[in-house]
């Protein structure tokens, strides 16, 4: 008889480890914000000390007045220095105390149970994850009074920079049906600006020789303010080579970037690993930089100017090597479509494939428009509303290999003719295969008579654009997207502002490609 092979353990998932043991490991700190009692929102975090001692911890965005447990986020085994790190970027917006770990209980507990009342779920990792890092609510834990709602104790919904105003409103007319008018109160962005019409026509908020006025709008670098002028005067003087020479020498750093890599654009595809039991795997991050405290303002002050002397030749180089003409053609067009539609995410319904706007919940925009969800969309959403076009494109992005992927992309079309993110997918694979026209580049080309498109459309047509012209070595392409994204794009979706600074970077990297090869 053979030997029993020796069972090897399973590694539990992230995820599942805060889940199944979480609540094994000693509490390590707790923290508040300051000031949560009138403010009525609380930034709460857990952490909790493994006995090689990391720490995993949990975050939460707690709204007593009425929302409830609005955002969160977990990290698991992290070095002490990471936890720390952590703490200091959170003190850049809020002054957070140390407090103890009933404090936190009640306050999460008291929102969770009072928005629930009122029809509003906790944030799906919440439930799914982080609500694990808590201790049983059992009596074990001393009952504390935290007041929720509004002063008056009914629901007061503030909107805040988590919610657009498509989520707001929602929200809005969720508390109408489920409490009626005059039962609930609500503050939204449009409002706050009307709140200054008790001044009257001889009054301002602040006069001009305040101040106050001074002090409000001064972010203290006035040094900044001359840089580009001084910059720009600096570089006119200069002959066309010494531009060139000065450029090639600031862009050193990108040496090595000889050619655009094809899947340049997957840098917009998540790539967290959310697969359930896998080993966790401790990498670190790349974009890390280690300063002494000391040195830290300084050199991250003298980087920036390197970069901001980046950005100034890098546009006065494009000028000398620019189609003017074709620039003011293409950015007309694109001008004329930008007047025709919206961005938004009140059609985020129709990118899903689904029939009514109905079906989208505030709960559903709040997780499928975070950033940080990553591959967990696809499980999402299948789950929400089972196949539709947009679960298809999900999977379709998850094809490793290029052949499968191409042959499924026709069936996808065959099925769903219309929908604009497979057109653009096919953009995509006609232009690494130099096939596409640029007149087929056009908003109608893929979204027909829309009015309305959502941010992740947008992004996408976008991004096909711009690899188009990179795919050609197209200066004047890659202007017009940076003139037109600069006037043009939408604001208050941060994935449209990392897209934005990607493009910087490509423009930039562009040139540097194209100067070089002309030197040759």
């Amino acid at each position: 008889m053979g030997k029993k092979q020796k069972q090897v353990p399973r590694i539990l998932s992230p995820e599942n480890y805060i889940r199944q043991r979480a609540r094994n490991l000693p509490l390590f700190q707790c923290l508040v914000n300051e000031g949560w009692e009138e403010e009525g929102l609380v930034y709460a975090t857990i952490a909790r000390k493994h006995i090689n001692g990391n720490i995993t911890f949990c975050a939460y965005l707690v709204d007593l007045k009425c929302l409830g447990i609005k955002d969160t986020m977990y990290f698991f085994n992290a070095h002490p220095l990471d936890f720390n790190e952590f703490k200091d970027d959170m003190s850049n917006d809020i002054d957070s105390i140390e407090c103890d770990y009933d404090l936190v209980h009640n306050v999460i507990h008291a929102a969770w149970e009072y928005a629930e009342e009122i029809g509003f779920e906790p944030h799906r990792d919440f439930l799914s994850i982080t609500q694990y890092m808590l201790e049983e609510d059992t009596d074990e834990i001393p009952l504390m009074d935290i007041h929720c709602g509004g002063d008056d104790g009914k629901p007061l919904y503030v909107q805040g920079p988590l919610e657009d105003d498509v989520m707001a409103n929602m929200i809005v007319n969720r508390l109408e049906k489920k409490l009626g008018p005059g039962n609930f109160h609500y503050v939204l962005k449009s409002e706050v600006l009307e709140d200054y019409d008790f001044l009257s026509d001889d009054e301002e908020l602040f006069d001009d020789d305040d101040d106050e006025y001074d002090e409000f709008f001064d972010d203290g670098d006035d040094e900044w303010d001359e840089f580009d002028d001084d910059y720009i005067d600096e570089y006119y003087e200069n002959s066309l080579e010494e531009n060139i020479d000065y450029f090639l020498e600031l862009t050193q750093f990108m040496e090595g970037d000889d050619e655009w890599d094809d899947e340049w654009d997957d840098e917009w595809d998540d790539e967290e690993d959310d697969e359930e039991d896998e080993e966790w795997d401790d990498e670190e991050d790349p974009w890390d930089i280690d300063l002494d405290e000391e040195d830290e303002e300084e050199e991250a002050l003298e980087k920036l100017k390197e970069l901001e002397k980046i950005d100034v030749i890098t546009d006065l180089l494009y000028e000398e090597f620019i189609d003017f003409t074709k620039l003011k053609r293409v950015l007309a067009e694109w001008e004329e479509e930008a007047a025709s539609y919206t961005v938004t995410n009140a059609v985020f319904y129709q990118m899903l494939g689904l029939e009514s706007d109905e079906e989208v919940s505030y709960e559903d925009l709040t997780f499928m428009t975070r950033e940080s969800v990553g591959d967990r969309l696809l499980e999402y959403a299948k789950e929400r509303w089972g196949e539709t076009p947009y679960t298809a494109w999900l999977e379709w992005q998850g094809m490793d290999d290029e052949l499968a992927a191409s042959a499924e992309l026709a069936k996808a079309l065959d099925k769903y003719p219309d929908y604009a993110l497979f057109k653009l997918e096919e953009a995509m694979l006609k232009i690494r295969a130099r096939e596409l026209k640029e007149t087929e580049l056009s908003f109608e080309t893929y979204f027909g008579k829309r009015k309305e498109i959502t941010a992740v459309e947008y992004l996408k047509l976008q991004t096909t654009r711009l690899h188009y012209f990179l795919s050609i070595d197209d200066l004047t392409g890659v202007e017009a997207m940076s003139r037109f994204n600069r006037s043009h794009a939408p604001t208050g979706y941060q994935s449209i502002e990392m897209f934005f600074s990607f493009l910087g970077m490509c423009k930039t990297s562009l040139l540097r490609l194209c100067l070089l090869e002309w030197r040759k």
